[in-house]
């Protein structure tokens, strides 16, 4: 095995002080445990040593410094990922008209497991 990566995180993005300080206001999750590793690897903590102590891959802490190299605190934002929405705009529109009734259809109560059947239904 090889040396440990030591390559630290772009300061110009901000330094140990500020990234502290972004660390303590976060209140995204995912957002705040991406801080916590810039902010160990700004520490001289090994990428590997980040990567036990946060819980993730070694992979997915360089991904991060990258990203943080790049963009700061905005390229570790989650990027949304997952599939394309089933609903249409028509659905869609459709479900907003039954939450502004808010009435009950065939003497039942409109809930979501009633939406989610009804969609299903008219989607396969």
């Amino acid at each position: 095995m090889g040396m440990p990566n030591l390559k630290r995180p772009d300061m110009r993005q901000g330094g140990l002080e500020e990234v502290d300080a972004q660390y303590r206001k976060e209140r995204d999750g995912k957002l705040k445990e991406r801080l916590n590793a810039i902010r160990l690897l700004m520490r001289g903590r090994t990428r590997q040593d980040v990567a036990e102590i946060i819980g993730v891959s070694e992979s997915a802490i360089t991904r991060w410094r990258q990203r943080w190299d790049e963009s700061g605190r905005e390229g570790l934002k989650s990027r949304h990922r997952g599939r394309a929405s089933k609903v249409t705009p028509e659905m869609r529109a459709e479900i907003e008209d039954i939450f502004e009734i808010r009435e009950t259809v065939n003497g039942r109560t409109i809930t979501a497991i009633a939406i989610r059947g009804h969609l299903k239904k008219n989607t396969e």
